[in-house]
Order: structure tokens, then sequence, then C-alpha cells
């Protein structure tokens, strides 16, 4: 197990990767930034997990029901997606590491009943926020694009970054 690609109980393979994967909240703790970020030729990655069903067993239950609610009264998005993708792209920017090309904003969700609606509606919500009010595209030339995930929607869609849980 690589402890630098785990997150909770979720290890993610990244060894497909030739550039290392980054874990921007051991550096800043004053900003709220992403789990993970990592860059590709092109593109630069931003990867957010939530995981409620990872939660110990007396408290599972009960993480499952206020994820369910923080998604469908947007506090998921107020309180942690949005926030964690603008603090990310401050933290990089200020410790000038921010990569110029397309940015991808990987969002993956613990509740194996998240289904395909309800991640489009989510997808939606946060894609409108950043083509609102950015970030502009005379810092980066792409809008940054939106995915949202439960485990075996990510592992189906990109094999070669799968996520494995630990208990």
């Amino acid at each position: 197990m690589r402890i630098e690609w785990t997150e909770g109980q979720w290890e993610f393979d990244f060894s497909g990767l030739s550039l290392p994967v980054e874990r921007p909240e051991q550096i800043e703790r004053s900003l709220k930034v992403v789990n993970f970020v990592f860059r590709l030729k092109s593109e630069t990655w931003f990867i957010e997990c939530k995981d409620p069903e990872g939660t110990p067993l007396p408290r599972r239950a009960d993480k499952i029901k206020e994820m369910w609610s923080a998604i469908k009264n947007d506090a998921l998005l107020k309180e942690h997606l949005l926030p964690k993708l603008y603090g990310t792209f401050v933290h990089l920017t200020l410790t000038g590491t921010l990569h110029r090309g397309r940015v991808r904003y990987g969002v993956i969700i613990g509740l194996s009943d998240l289904d395909a609606a309800t991640r489009l509606v989510l997808i939606d919500t946060v894609q409108r926020v950043i083509d609102r009010i950015g970030p502009k595209l005379r810092h980066s030339r792409h809008v940054p694009v939106v995915e949202v995930h439960n485990v075996s929607s990510w592992n189906a869609a990109y094999p070669n970054m799968s996520i494995t849980r630990h208990f």
C-alpha cells in the first residue's frame, strides 16, 4: 500500500503516471484544497474524495444520510467542492506551480447508490458556477471540467487510476 496515494480507506493506483502526485492539504492548512493534484501532458487533475461509506460502523449510517442531505441542499457544493477547487487554484498560484493547460476536477463520492442522474445534476451545478465566475480564461485558457463519480463509475472510466477499498 502506498500511503501517499491513500485517502481514508481508498487507495488509488497512480502507478501509470510519470509525474508525481501531490497532496496539497499536507502543504497548505489555511486553505481548503483537494486531496490529490497531478499533471499529465496537457492537463492538470484535481481529485477530491468524499467517502461516507468508509466511516466506522457506529456512525456510517449517519454519515451516509448527511452526505445525501448535503448533496440535495447544495451544502456539498458550497462547503466543500467549490471552496476546495478555488483554494487549490490559490495554493498552486501562490507556490508558482499552476499549470497553464486544461484542468479536470474529479470528485469521487463513496455512495454505492449514487446514480448517474444525480451525478449529472452535481456536475451541471458545479460546472455552471465555474463557467460563470471562473477561473477566467486569461489565467488558464481552459475552463475546468468537472466530473462526479462513485467508486464503480470512476473505476470504469479510469481503470488506469483505479480505486481499491481497504477495510
